[in-house]
């Protein structure tokens, strides 16, 4: 008696042969039924083909900042594994191999003609390359490629109001003289200097002061310095500069400053949560003479 994995072995060849000639024999009828075009070249009705084969249709692609939706057809109920990549697919299509960026595999979905699918895990302002592969209950496979890039991140601070703790002057001798610099990513803005205006201890003074930040990375880091200046003969041209300076924190003869830091700020990076409107966020500087904290709000979109 013939062992049992060989019979089973068999049955798969067969089935295997007998998938291979009725696909074949589709292609001769698909070749039958176009005549040849004007140069003699064999046309393949693609209607027959896509009855055999989940063919996908070209898919609406729905870009947004660190993720895309896909929505596309298949000519037969199929379960599609979506890959995307910054290179193209190689031959097949097929991605075996090569570096994927991001895949959704929608599995639990089941199999069904009308497909959407959301791929995250992606960055902004970047060509990607898409792969859709299409599978039906009998294993059969159909693919599609494309191309699309995802948006750009503008990143837009406001620095709403400044709150003195303590002018560094000391309670009898008035208001402190105040200029503060607005820092956000790494740069220092002129345009965003603020003052000089005379602000107490205790008392909140408004900037209204907004930086927008075009092809915004996913992190954010804010600074601001700030300068009470008691020399009341040349102003900005007193021999202690204008600031701001590069120790955040220190004292020159009429002139103490600090700078209140943020860190790093990881932004919302990643699916429908990206834009983000109105976030509040409060730094300060507590460790010097010159105390006061900086609150404001961030907004992050995606065009």
């Amino acid at each position: 008696m013939e062992p049992l994995t060989r019979r089973a072995a068999n049955r798969r060849s067969v089935t295997r042969t007998w998938m291979a000639a009725l696909l074949l024999g589709s292609l001769l009828l698909a070749v039958q039924a176009r005549p040849a075009s004007a140069d003699g070249a064999v046309t393949i009705d693609p209607n027959v083909i896509c009855a055999m084969l989940p063919c996908v249709s070209m898919p609406s692609v729905a870009v947004h900042g660190t993720f895309v939706d896909l929505t596309f057809d298949t000519t037969k109920a199929a379960i599609p594994l979506v890959e995307v990549s910054t290179q193209a697919p190689g031959p097949g299509p097929s991605y075996s191999g090569m570096q994927v960026t991001s895949s959704a595999f929608p599995f639990f979905a089941g199999y069904r003609t009308h497909h959407v699918v959301r791929v995250s895990g992606i960055e902004a302002k970047t060509a990607y390359h898409f792969l859709i592969t299409a599978k039906d209950q009998g294993g059969t496979k159909a693919a599609r490629t494309g191309t699309f890039t995802t948006l750009t991140r503008q990143v837009t601070v406001h620095f709403n109001a400044i709150k003195v703790i303590d002018d560094s002057d000391g309670g009898f001798n008035g208001a402190g003289d105040l200029t503060f610099f607005f820092n956000v990513n790494g740069t220092w803005d002129p345009a965003l200097k603020y003052g000089e205006v005379s602000v107490s201890s205790g008392d909140t003074a408004h900037p209204g002061k907004t930086k927008v930040v075009n092809n915004a990375s996913d992190v954010l880091s804010i600074q601001v310095q700030g300068k009470d200046d008691d020399c009341d003969w040349f102003g900005d041209f007193c021999p202690n500069g204008v600031g701001p300076y590069s120790e955040e924190f220190g004292s020159e003869a009429d002139v103490e400053w600090a700078t209140a830091n943020s860190g790093i700020i990881a932004l919302p990076a990643d699916g429908p949560d990206e834009v983000v409107t109105g976030h509040a966020f409060t730094v300060s500087t507590t460790s010097y003479a010159l105390k006061f904290q900086v609150m404001g709000t961030y907004d992050v979109k995606y065009a």
